[in-house]
C-alpha cells in the first residue's frame, strides 16, 4: 500500500508499488521494462513512456535496474569510443575511401587516412603543386610555375602562359592579333605607337615615312623653335657672262640664268633655264633682267614669268625702255609671283625689247646683280 511516511533526518517520502496519472485508479500505471514518465503539454501532464529505435538498428532492454541499448544482429557492439584521442576499443571497424581517391589501412586500434582527394570531392587530385594552378573540369588541378616579374596571358585549354619583360625598361606589352600570344616590343601606328624604337636626329621634326614615324635629319626646329630645312627647294642663280644681240626686234628669248650661286636640291637646269618643282606647294620666284645697248628706238620691253602647273604668269610691260634707260644704255625689268605649283611643274623667265633692231644684250655679273633669279618653295 502507498502513502507517506517521515524519515528521521530528511523530509517526507512519497512510497507506493506503482503509480497513475491518467485520473484513473486502473490505467497508467507502469508495467513494462524500460517505461518512464514523460511530461505532456496536453493532459494528462505526465503519462508512461518507453525508449523506441524506429529504425529497428537498436535492441532496448532492461536489466534491473538499467535500460540496456545493443546493436541489432551485431555479435558485439561498439562498447567504447574515446573522443579525445579517436581511438576505437572493441570490434575493428572497416571504412572505405569510396571515390574520394582516399585509401584507409587500420593497425591494432588505429585508422589511418591516405592518399589523394580528388576534385569531384572537394580535392585537387594532385598530391604536390608550385606555381598557377588550372582546373581541369572533374580531372585533377595542375600547376604551371612562373619566373618572377613576367607577366601572365591565357593559353590553350585554360593553361596560363608566361611572356618575359623586355630587357629594356618602358617597352610595353604589344597585341600580336587575336590568335598569338602577346609580346613586348614597339608600338605599331595602328596601335597609336610610333612603331620606331627610337629617333636618331637631335631636334629633327617628326614625320610618317610609310611604315613608322621617324626624325627629319633636314627638318629641324631648334630650341628656340626656328625652322631649319636643308631640303626644302630654293634657287639664287644668275647670269654669268653678258649676252649680246639677243633681243630688240621682238624676238623672245629664254633667260639662261647659267650660274648657280645656291641652291638646295637639284630642281634647277643651267643650260636650259627650266627650274622643276619636286613636290606641289606654294612656291615665291623673283626675277630681274638687266637689258643692255638699248637705243631711241626701243620703244616696248616685256619680262615674263613662265610657270607650267599654274595659272599664274607675271607680266611687266614698259612702254619705252629708251626713256627709262640710264646714260649707259641700260635697262632694267622686274617680275615676282607667289602661286600654288604642282609637283613637275616648271618654272622658266623669257622676255624681249622691241622697236629697233635685234642689238640688245643681257648684263652678266660682271655689271652687278642686273640678271638675277631667285625661287623658293614656301610650304
Amino acid at each position: 500500500m502507498g502513502g507517506f511516511s517521515s524519515v528521521s533526518g530528511l523530509e517526507t517520502i512519497m512510497h507506493a508499488d506503482n503509480a497513475s496519472f491518467d485520473g484513473t485508479n486502473r490505467g497508467g500505471a507502469m508495467t513494462t521494462n524500460g517505461q518512464f514518465w514523460i511530461g505532456s503539454t496536453a493532459l494528462p501532464h505526465v503519462r508512461v513512456g518507453t525508449i523506441t529505435s524506429p529504425l529497428g538498428t537498436i535492441s532496448i532492454g532492461y536489466s534491473s535496474p538499467n535500460i540496456t541499448l545493443d546493436v541489432v544482429s551485431g555479435s558485439s557492439g561498439i562498447e567504447t569510443i574515446d573522443g579525445d584521442s579517436g581511438s576505437m576499443t572493441g570490434t575493428t571497424v572497416t571504412i572505405s575511401g569510396g571515390t574520394t581517391g582516399l585509401t584507409t589501412s587500420a593497425s591494432s586500434a588505429t585508422m589511418n587516412l591516405t592518399g589523394t582527394l580528388n576534385v569531384g570531392h572537394g580535392g585537387t587530385g594532385s598530391a604536390t603543386l608550385t606555381g598557377i594552378l588550372t582546373g581541369n573540369g572533374t580531372s585533377a588541378v595542375t600547376a604551371k610555375a612562373i619566373t618572377q616579374y613576367n607577366v601572365l596571358t591565357g593559353g590553350a585549354s585554360n593553361a596560363p602562359n608566361s611572356v618575359a619583360p623586355s630587357s629594356t625598361s618602358g617597352v610595353p606589352l604589344i597585341s600580336n592579333g587575336s590568335s598569338s600570344y602577346p609580346s613586348f616590343g614597339t608600338t605599331s601606328i595602328a596601335g597609336g605607337g610610333t612603331n620606331a624604337t627610337s629617333f636618331g636626329t637631335t631636334n629633327g621634326i617628326v614625320k610618317f615615312n610609310g611604315t613608322s614615324l621617324a626624325a627629319s635629319t633636314t627638318a629641324l626646329i631648334d630650341s628656340n623653335n626656328i625652322i631649319t630645312n636643308t631640303s626644302q627647294p630654293m634657287l639664287y642663280a644668275k647670269v654669268g657672262s653678258s649676252l649680246t644681240n639677243v633681243t630688240g626686234d621682238g624676238t623672245t628669248p629664254t633667260i639662261v640664268y647659267d650660274t648657280i650661286v645656291a641652291q638646295q636640291g637639284s630642281n634647277y637646269n643651267n643650260s636650259t633655264g627650266i627650274f622643276t618643282c619636286p613636290t606641289a606647294g606654294v612656291y615665291i620666284v623673283l626675277a630681274n633682267i638687266g637689258w643692255n645697248n638699248i637705243a631711241p628706238a626701243h620703244t616696248r620691253g616685256q619680262i615674263n614669268l613662265i610657270m607650267s602647273g599654274s595659272a599664274s604668269v607675271d607680266t611687266q610691260i614698259e612702254a619705252s625702255p629708251a626713256a627709262c634707260e640710264s646714260s649707259n644704255s641700260i635697262y632694267s625689268q622686274s617680275a615676282n609671283a607667289i602661286s600654288l605649283m604642282a609637283a613637275g611643274g616648271t618654272i622658266n623667265v623669257a622676255g624681249f625689247v622691241a622697236g629697233f633692231t635685234k642689238t640688245v644684250g643681257v648684263l652678266g655679273e660682271d655689271f652687278g646683280q642686273y640678271s638675277s633669279l631667285y625661287i623658293a618653295k614656301l610650304f
